[in-house]
């Protein structure tokens, strides 16, 4: 199984773990043989015409069962589309280790602790986090980072810093509009670069590079470091969603929802950013109706005031004015005293195309609605 492309979850090697197969052994005593803390175990069932696949993930240290799941599906299927179902199962026990490692990290750190440690924690906090007034969200942003810059000033190369601190500042971007946004930029584009000088082969690297990459306007060096991260990890969503957020950027949005789809295809059950870009792209369109669906599923993943924000617009442009002023009052509860120049001065892209679909299916909507432009 493909767990392994995730960096964060080192696993022992194949030829190792199959000496287990298909044999009764107690899961503390494989977990002290390999030094492993998890062990991922199941079968394969046939029920009449169908094939289950079952998977467990067992913590070693007490033969406990922390998540459990299925797949279900019929032979031809299983003939045809034999990778992806192994990707999709993959997938399914990477978030469940990374839920597990995470509550885990998220406890309090010993005196003395490691800069992993600390890089860990400094994660699992921040994944917690669960803000949605902007001013609540960058303390949340600069607590994490304090924390990332720390854990590199014991350990500059440690790649879980790198990639925290990076996150940090590209969300700090989105979230403080009263921010040095020039400092910040610099500051992503220097990180990046260190991340993916010293782990040239970690995807995670790569995506974040081009996440940097993007904010400098640099669309073929994006796209460029986007492929490198979906080649080092294929079974990987978030390369073809930012492969979307170029198409958007540069005023593409119909090729930006064929890369959804593709990451669709690839995770059908994506949410939070996916669903957002896909939001994005159909109010560049001028789909309000679609707009409003995906926007909708989006905030439902996780609340957050840009899906707001094009909900205000789509539904002041479809003249459904009570529902743009409820999305308003969550907007501005959000981002207290946002206005049009605070987007504007987001500097997400110089391309005149996405210039004027924006002008034409964003702020014309905001403007409609009673956002004010200064």
């Amino acid at each position: 199984m493909a767990v392994g492309l995730s960096r964060a979850i080192p696993v022992v090697s194949h030829g190792l773990a199959i000496t287990y197969k298909g044999k009764a052994h107690d899961a503390r005593a494989i977990g002290r043989e390999l030094n492993v803390r998890y062990l991922v175990q199941g079968d394969v069932r046939r029920t009449g015409e169908r094939i289950m696949v079952n998977a467990q993930l067992i913590e070693s240290g007490n033969a406990t069962q922390l998540w459990s799941d299925h797949l279900d599906f019929d032979p031809t299927q299983a003939t045809q589309d034999a990778p992806s179902l192994v990707a999709l199962l993959a997938r399914r026990v990477v978030k469940a280790l990374h839920a597990e490692e995470s509550r885990r990290d998220s406890a309090p750190l010993p005196p003395g602790a490691s800069g992993a440690d600390l890089a860990r924690h400094a994660e699992a906090v921040y994944f917690k986090s669960t803000c949605t007034v902007a001013t609540d969200c960058v303390k949340a942003i600069l607590d994490a980072r304090q924390m990332f810059d720390q854990a590199l000033r014991l350990d500059p190369h440690l790649l879980d810093a790198m990639t925290g601190r990076a996150r940090t500042l590209n969300d700090e971007l989105w979230e403080n509009f009263r921010a040095d946004r020039d400092r910040l930029v610099r500051e992503l584009d220097e990180v990046t670069n260190r991340a993916i000088a010293s782990h040239p082969n970690d995807s995670g690297a790569w995506l974040d590079r081009g996440m940097a990459l993007l904010w400098q306007w640099r669309w073929p060096a994006a796209q460029e470091a986007v492929t490198k991260a979906s080649s080092l990890n294929p079974i990987w969503p978030a390369p073809f969603v930012t492969r979307a957020w170029i198409m958007v950027h540069t005023g593409q949005p119909a090729e930006a929802l064929v890369w959804m789809n593709k990451a669709s295809a690839v995770d059908p059950n994506a949410i939070g950013l996916a669903i957002l870009m896909r939001c994005r792209a159909y109010q560049a369109l001028g789909r309000y109706d679609d707009a409003i669906a995906a926007c909708e599923k989006s905030v439902v993943g996780e609340d957050y005031w840009i899906p707001h924000a094009y909900l205000v617009a789509a539904y002041a442009l479809k003249g459904e004015t009570a529902k743009a002023e409820a999305e308003k009052m969550i907007l501005l509860k959000q981002q207290p005293g946002m206005t049009i120049a605070d987007l504007k001065a987001l500097r997400l892209s110089n391309e005149p195309a996405y210039l004027q679909q924006t002008e034409t299916h964003l702020y014309a909507g905001l403007r409609k609605a009673g956002i004010p432009e200064q």
